[in-house]
Parts: structure tokens; sequence; C-alpha cells
């Protein structure tokens, strides 16, 4: 007999352990899961965290505390600490590094290869800048090309001068969108006076803007994303109560159309069972143009989305596929009234293959339109898009099957 086995799993490292329990339980866990409050442990723990777990966990501190654990942590700590005040929230700031390693253009090859061999091995320095007095970006030299140059020449000689640059003010998603399209190690990172502050590396990036992400996950269903294991019941109700309401609020709509129909549903049974059936295949297809447009809106600049375009598409896309579904959904519900022996077999099946029809194109452009306007509006559409295509899908499908049905009953 053959035994199976599983693929082989990585442990763990203690950093990212730590940060896990951070992030799933909040900092009171991790303290407690280091044995309380000594600074030097937390300056540790601080050190080897990334910038937003850091800047989550030192925060949580006390003023005494900080001053106490600012003594014990790394100058690059306290410099990523540092930034957390100064630049917005989310921004390249406050997760870019402090300069490895930079050199004047004058400087040669061989002295600034000298300084590299200096470097610490675990300081991972990929690129060299070339810095002008006046601390402006003039270029860049990748370490492993200064190998490939005469020790006597000059940085500038031997620069890149157009470097990858971006703002510490500049939100970090924003460059990840650019990112996507490059093949960027580091950047350089400038202050808005174009000084030359720091790097950002994509390591960093791609690491945060994936955990970023992964929270909001959380808040298209009214999880916050600082709710954790550990928060208090209020605070929980506080933060997932509202949402729970406003999609009570939202279910009653539906529910209104459904009574202005109630002669047509006694009438006609089959039409309630296939209701169901309905308003799942239309939130389906809402959701899956619901989730393109979100995502070409986290992952690109909003601006070079072509709404029109987009929208001539998904007509497009809902049309043939409401032609089938609506097919199939026609003659299933045909075939059902043919098995009761009732005489609006034909009635009925053209009614649900058209309804199925315009609410196929109807959830597609909903769900394209909707968190475009969302954003407009000043919302989050990942956060807000879900209860407004559910409850546009919900009544449309409802009154477009339950319409059509008194509508076509007597023509037939």
């Amino acid at each position: 007999m053959k035994v199976g086995h599983h693929a082989p799993t990585h442990p763990l490292t203690e950093s990212e352990r730590l940060g896990a329990i951070l992030v799933s339980q909040g900092p009171d866990a991790l303290l407690a899961e280091i044995g309380g409050f000594d600074p030097v442990a937390v300056a540790r723990v601080l050190d080897a965290l990334n910038g937003g777990a850091a800047i989550n966990l030192y925060d949580h501190l006390d003023e005494a505390r900080q001053v106490e654990v600012l003594e014990a942590l790394h100058p690059r700590t306290v410099f990523r600490l540092a930034n957390a005040r100064i630049y917005p929230e989310r921004s390249v700031g406050r997760f870019m590094y402090s300069p490895r390693i930079s050199a004047r253009p004058e400087d040669t090859v061989g002295a600034t290869i000298e300084k590299v061999g200096l470097m610490d091995e675990s300081s991972n320095v990929f690129v060299v800048w070339v810095v002008e007095h006046g601390g402006t970006i003039a270029g860049r030299v990748r370490v492993q090309d200064l190998m490939n140059h005469q020790h006597g020449s000059t940085m500038a000689s031997v620069m890149q001068v157009d470097p990858p640059i971006v703002n510490a003010s500049e939100p970090l998603l924003d460059v990840y969108r650019h990112a996507l399209s490059e093949r960027v190690l580091e950047y350089a990172v400038l202050d808005d006076r174009s000084r030359f502050v720091g790097t950002l590396r994509a390591d960093v990036l791609f690491r945060e803007v994936s955990l970023e992400l992964g929270e909001r996950s959380g808040e298209s269903v009214g999880v916050d994303r600082d709710e954790r294991l550990s928060t208090p019941v209020k605070e929980s109700l506080r933060m997932r109560l509202p949402w729970l309401v406003l999609n009570l609020a939202t279910c009653f709509l539906p529910a209104a159309i459904v009574v202005l129909f109630e002669g047509t549903l006694k009438e006609f049974v089959l039409l309630a069972s296939f209701l169901t059936v309905l308003i799942g295949q239309t939130i389906n297809a809402g959701e899956q143009a619901l989730a393109v447009m979100v995502r070409a809106m986290t992952f690109a600049d909003v601006k070079t989305i072509k709404l029109q375009s987009a929208v001539a598409k998904e007509f497009t896309v809902g049309l043939l596929q409401g032609l089938v579904c609506g097919s199939i959904a026609g003659i299933g519900m045909y075939a059902a009234v043919l098995v009761k022996g009732e005489e609006e077999g034909l009635a009925l099946g053209v009614a649900t293959a058209v309804a199925t029809l315009l609410a196929s194109i109807l959830a597609g452009l909903c769900g394209t339109i909707t968190p475009w306007i969302l954003r407009k509006l000043g919302f989050d559409p990942a956060l807000t898009s879900h209860i407004a295509l559910t409850t546009v899908t919900d009544i449309a499908s409802i009154a477009l099957l339950l319409g059509l049905a008194q509508l076509f009953t007597p023509l037939f």
C-alpha cells in the first residue's frame, strides 16, 4: 500500500510567529507571549517585526514604556518609528529603511566596493545610491554590477541616471500598482523637497500590501481591521452591529417587492421556488463583475480605467451569459409547469427566460458601476459594494420574474 505524504512545510521564524500573534490576537497577547513587559525583550521583538507591526506594538505602549524601549532599539528601528510620527498611515515613509549605503558622484568604484565589503552580511544591500551634496539623487549602481567596472572609474561615469524614485508621502498601494509592471528591487525615497531620505525594498512593499489587502477582505463583511480575537465583546459589537443593521434594513426592500406581487405568487407557487435560484444566480453574476472592477481599482490608477469600455464589456458578457442561462432556466420552468399539469407553462417559461437574461445583464452592469460610484462618493468600494450589489440584484430578480410572469400570463 502506498503511504500518502504531505508536502514539506517551512516552520515559521520567531519574528514571523510573533508577528502572527500580534495580527491575530493583538499587542497584549504578544506581550504576554514574551513574558510581560521587558524593555530589552520588547526592543528585540520590535527590531524583528516588519514596519507596520512594529509601529502597532510600539504605539500600544504608554509613554514611559516607550522611552525605556527606545534606549534598547536598533537605530534602524528608531528610524522607522520616527517616520511613523511624520508620514501618513500606509504611506511609503512608514515602511522605508534608512539608506544602507551611498556614494558621491566623484567617488571611485574601488572605494565604493571597499565600503560595501565592510558592511554586515545581513544588510542585504542591492543598490549603491549616488547622492549629490545637498541630498539629491544623481543615480544608482547595482552592487552586482560594481565588479564589472574599473576600480579607478568614478561612480558618476558608471551609474544609471534614471533611478526609480517614490515620494515618502505617497500611498504604499499606489506604488504597488506601478510595481506590478516593473522589475525593481529597491526604490529611492524622496521627501517633499526632493531630498534622499530612505529606500523602499520591493519585498517590503509586496509584503505590506498583501497584509493590507488581506485586512480588507474582513472589512467587506463588517470586520474592522483593528479587531482581534482579544478585542472585548462590547468593542466587537460596536464594530460589527452597524453593518448588520444596515444589511437587515436592505433586506426589507426585496420583501416589500414580494408583497406587491403576492397575488402572482399565490397563483403560481412554482415561481416562489425558482426565486431563490434566480437571486443566487444574479448575485453570482454581479459578484464576478464586481471582483473584476474592484481588482482593477485596487491595482491600477482609477483615472486609467475606461468606465465606458468596462460597461460595454460587461453588457456583452451579461447578455451572452443570460442567453445561455435564461434558455436553460426557461426550459426548466416550462417542464416543471407541464409536470404539474397546468396550462401556463409557456408563459412562465418565457417569463423565466427573459427575467434571467435581463437580471444577468443588470447584475454585470451593477457590479461594474457600483464600486465606481461608491469611490466617487468617497467610500471604499471593497468595503461597501457588496451590500449595494446584493440589494439591487435581489430587488431586480424578484421584480423581473414576478412582474414578467404577471405580464406574460394573459398573453399566452
